[in-house]
């Protein structure tokens, strides 16, 4: 749906006659890249990732933004410590502290096991949290009870030094079947960041057109969903990550048949083609459903 935007606003970037032709989405993303003291020309790829983002809007499917909490644990505390604080003590201050805004909380709780080809990750989890809007997605980090609770209790688990945050928005390529809160499935996280030289568009366009087709082929594998970092994340800094790949299998057996498949490594061969190897990493885990429906 087109929203109609009205013609007040402190950055005059839209013709008038032209604003009820243009998504919120869209003019969120330009507003920001002029806030900042920048241009789309001084950003490689964003325009292209702004279109992307609108197309999925035109085709009628629902935007959903996904925002990711990727953290080292504490130093001076075990793995299991870790792991416990997070999911009995933060995980249930998170759901009584956040706002309703937030539709899904999902802990992925990194695991010791190597994914082949690919750099483990330095990071040992991260939390992802679902919004039906980006502005949603945006301030929840301004609710009281983010500031007032979580923030807090961050410090006596996490590494906040080197926390990640990432807002992206999602693109199903095998949406599978259900899955129960609490099921338990291997999850393959993939910390993806482009090549140097290349635009941000390009790779996100590649990914999820030409790489992101390849994942049908893939015997075993459930479902597999890319979030790519939104376009205004890069409007003040380039942004850690350009996207998060997530792939579920039911078990130890299947991921590891699956992965060493041939369908899986020319999947994985091509997605080098678009990636900086040094900065990209990968993470197997389990996630802890927090809150599911």
């Amino acid at each position: 749906m087109k929203d109609s935007l009205g013609q007040e606003s402190k950055v005059d970037l839209l013709h008038p006659e032209r604003l009820h032709l243009v998504t919120r989405r869209e003019f969120i993303t330009r507003g920001a890249i002029a806030l900042a003291g920048l241009s789309a020309t001084q950003i490689p790829g964003l325009a292209q990732v702004a279109a992307m983002a609108h197309e999925q809007g035109q085709s009628g499917r629902e935007a959903t933004f996904r925002r990711f909490g990727i953290a080292r644990k504490r130093p001076g505390i075990s793995m299991e410590e870790f792991h416990y604080h997070w999911r009995e003590i933060h995980g249930p201050l998170g759901m009584a502290a956040l706002p309703k805004t937030v539709k899904r909380y999902v802990q992925n709780h990194g695991m010791a096991r190597a994914i082949a080809g690919f750099k483990s990750s330095p990071f040992d989890g991260a939390s992802e949290t679902w919004f039906d809007t980006l502005e949603d997605a945006l301030n929840v980090t301004q609710s009281r009870g983010f500031v007032e609770v979580l923030k807090r209790d961050m410090p006596n688990f996490i590494e906040t030094s080197t926390f990640i945050t990432l807002i992206t928005q999602e693109h199903v390529v095998i949406a599978g079947p259900s899955i129960a809160r609490d099921a338990f499935l291997v999850k393959a996280l993939l910390f993806l960041k482009r090549r140097p030289g290349m635009s941000v568009g390009d790779f996100q366009e590649h990914w999820l057109n030409s790489n992101g087709p390849l994942a049908l082929d893939v015997p075993g594998l459930i479902q597999y969903v890319q979030c790519h970092t939104v376009a205004e994340a890069y409007a003040t800094s380039d942004p850690a990550f350009d996207g998060v790949g997530e792939m579920w299998w039911p078990d130890f057996g299947p991921f590891e048949k699956s992965w060493a498949s041939r369908e899986m490594q020319d999947k994985i061969k091509d997605l080098y083609s678009i990636l900086d190897e040094k900065t990209s990493s990968a993470m197997l885990a389990y996630e802890v459903r927090m809150l599911w429906s």
